[in-house]
């Protein structure tokens, strides 16, 4: 027996793909942009490439789990909602029943209406948008062309197994946890049973080792958990050990798009509590471990298992535009070169200041405008902390703290710093330019840091504050604070990442 799983790539079929390894059950996988072990890449518009892949591959079980599954985007877009939930579905259905082969199509709860819970197999259907109609669709075309089939309907899904938390609609909420600049509000309306993609795929096993194919529609839900949306958020924040900052909107939401209250699944034709569930609370524990540390509270036990690394310039001291006036005047007085701000923070965004000096005024001339820069800092007599972080620095003191400053700026600079800052010397170990070759984005410097001052510490948070050095840290942790504001125009990049942001040093503690 060989399965295909069309659309192996994505958070059903990565799943899928890891218990037919378990199991020892050959398979292969379609995928659209990642490859992944297994994969093939077809067009799913072209009936005889998919018939040649069932029959050069032998597949004698397929399972579709292609799907656009973004409400948003199937209310915007229905002709790509289309081509990706029907006119695929239709495609593969029609291959698998010229060649006999057991069809079995992942559907939704969101063909219901949610106003009449719970809801069997045969209950009267009402998709209340674009995609819970694009899915009913869909199923009619599995019916009407397939005659070997399992129809299994699910609610959200979720899983520990992605790249980014914004690839399933359930961990995407806690980017808005994350998130401790803006405010946000969320859902406290419309029930979820959010079920754990691992425990679903058992399910699909059982079906394919039962030889399940009594052309049925199936209900697989989870019977424990019953929860909102920012009910989800309060366990996310509660385990992050974070107030939750997120206002919860009691109301039935009107963004546009309708959504049902509540989808709550049943079925009568298997006992759903001959399987295991992942208890809620367990699941998401897993999705967002690596962003975990323990509370930052004075004289704790667990502090001694914390590793802080921290950059310097615009992190922890308001250097950034103290730099940008040293190398303008630089470049001014000796160049009679006008540095304009945008020009200097695409530069050290992009390839570093030092290559920007070396390009435009050579290797030897870098040298001297560095040392016409720094002399030029000694004489700037104030130069202010970022908002709180003395109270990271205090706290990182009073508690005997493991940590490393990781800077691009030279030790000489440094010094100056700390005589302009004293607080700084409470600070005890350090990492400067001269102590690596390769400057941030490269991961050298946090890399050495760890080596040179790390304890094996459990837990390693990093701060930083610009995406060079975001790239230059996540190698080393995935436990991240930004410090940063809503106008910087690395915001939006940032958004996109699993980071804590900030703009605030305060925010770390709560």
């Amino acid at each position: 027996m060989t399965i295909l799983i069309c659309g192996i790539s994505g958070l059903v079929g990565r799943e899928l793909a890891k218990l037919c390894d378990n199991f020892n059950i050959s398979y292969i996988g379609t995928y659209n942009n990642n490859y992944v072990k297994n994969g093939i890449k077809i067009n799913f518009f072209d009936l005889n490439e998919i018939k040649n892949c069932m029959l050069n591959n032998k597949i004698s079980v397929c399972i579709n789990s292609i799907v656009e599954r973004k409400v948003e985007t199937c209310e915007n877009d229905w002709d790509s909602t289309k081509k990706i939930n029907i006119d695929i579905t239709t495609n593969i259905a029609k291959i698998c029943n010229k060649l006999n082969i057991h069809l079995i199509h992942i559907s939704t709860d969101y063909v219901f209406d949610g106003k009449n819970p719970p809801y069997l197999p045969s209950s009267l259907n009402n998709p209340l948008q674009n995609y819970g109609i694009s899915k009913l669709i869909s199923e009619l075309k599995v019916k009407t062309h397939s005659n070997k089939y399992t129809i299994i309907r699910v609610p959200v899904l979720y899983t520990d197994n992605i790249q980014n938390l914004m690839e399933n609609a359930v961990t995407l909420i806690g980017k808005k946890v994350l998130n401790r600049i803006e405010n946000y509000k969320e859902d406290n309306f419309s029930i979820r049973r959010p079920v754990y993609i691992l425990d679903f795929c058992y399910f699909i096993i059982d079906i394919i080792n039962k030889n399940i194919c009594d052309n049925s529609i199936y209900h697989f839900y989870n019977p424990h958990d019953i929860l909102t949306k920012y009910k989800i958020s309060n366990i996310i924040s509660d385990f992050l050990n974070k107030k939750n900052n997120i206002i919860p909107i009691n109301d039935e939401i009107n963004d546009g798009v309708d959504r049902p209250k509540d989808t709550f699944l049943n079925d009568n034709k298997y006992n759903i509590l001959d399987y295991s569930f992942t208890p809620f609370n367990l699941g998401i524990q897993k999705c967002f471990n690596k962003l975990y540390h323990p509370l930052l509270i004075n004289n704790s036990e667990y502090l001694k298992d914390i590793l802080f690394l921290i950059d310097l310039d615009g992190t922890l001291i308001d250097s950034e535009k103290l730099h940008f006036e040293g190398y303008k005047k630089s470049l001014k007085d000796l160049f009679n070169y006008d540095l304009i701000f945008d020009e200097y923070i695409k530069e050290i965004n992009s390839t570093g200041i030092d290559n920007f000096l070396i390009k435009n005024f050579g290797i030897e001339q870098k040298n001297k405008i560095k040392k016409y820069k720094n002399n030029y800092i000694e004489t700037i007599q104030n130069i202010d902390l970022t908002k709180n972080s003395d109270k990271l620095i205090n706290f990182i003191e009073n508690n005997n703290i493991n940590h490393v400053i990781v800077t691009n700026t030279s030790k000489e600079t440094t010094e100056t710093f700390k005589k302009k800052v004293p607080i700084l010397n409470k600070l005890k170990n350090w990492i400067t330019r001269e102590n690596y070759i390769n400057a941030k984005p490269s991961n050298e410097c946090y890399n050495l840091a760890k080596q040179t001052y790390g304890k094996n510490e459990k837990f390693i948070i990093g701060v930083e504050n610009t995406y060079n050095g975001f790239l230059s840290i996540k190698d080393t942790t995935k436990c991240i604070y930004i410090l940063i504001d809503k106008n910087n125009l690395e915001y939006n990049k940032f958004k996109n990442e699993d980071v804590y942001l900030i703009n605030d040093f305060e925010q770390i503690f709560n």
